[in-house]
């Protein structure tokens, strides 16, 4: 069952992976041409919205549990999408701006860097000796790719 599990994982992060890397391209090449960055947030906002709803009413499966939404819960998330807004914003702005090789290779690897040691420091995860490795060669490659 694990083994099934982590075949499934692995190739849903493929996927997952892949369609990232195509919507980029897409951006980069056609929609940033077009729109500035957070024209195109606005309307993929609007269009999430338009998805959610629609899987929502075709559904019949709203499943939110309103008793455990309380204050502390709308202020972290108010928090996430301020700063996913933030970000996306920002990842755009440089995207349009740079290659995308360069925007890539500095963003994202910094995003597991700063993923693993957010948890770390703050929410108690153990971070082995692999784990410890691999930031530093990811810190290493994002030097090696971004300074001649």
């Amino acid at each position: 069952m694990y083994i099934l599990y982590m075949y499934n994982y692995i190739y849903l992060s493929i996927l997952a992976a892949l369609f990232w890397a195509i919507g980029i391209n897409i951006e980069k090449q056609y929609l940033l041409k077009t729109f500035k960055p957070l024209e195109l947030i606005l309307f993929r906002s609007i269009l999430y919205v338009l998805f959610v709803s629609f899987y929502f009413y075709y559904s019949n499966s709203i499943c939110l549990n309103y008793d455990k939404i309380d204050m502390k819960i709308c202020m972290i998330m108010v928090l996430s999408i301020t700063l996913g807004f933030i970000s996306l914003y920002i990842f755009l702005s440089l995207l349009n701006n740079k290659k995308i090789s360069n925007t890539l290779t500095f963003i994202h690897p910094l995003i597991i860097v700063f993923g693993v040691l957010i948890s770390y420091l703050i929410y108690n995860e153990k971070i082995n000796l692999k784990e410890i490795l691999g930031i530093m060669l990811v810190l290493s490659g994002i030097f090696m790719i971004n300074y001649k």
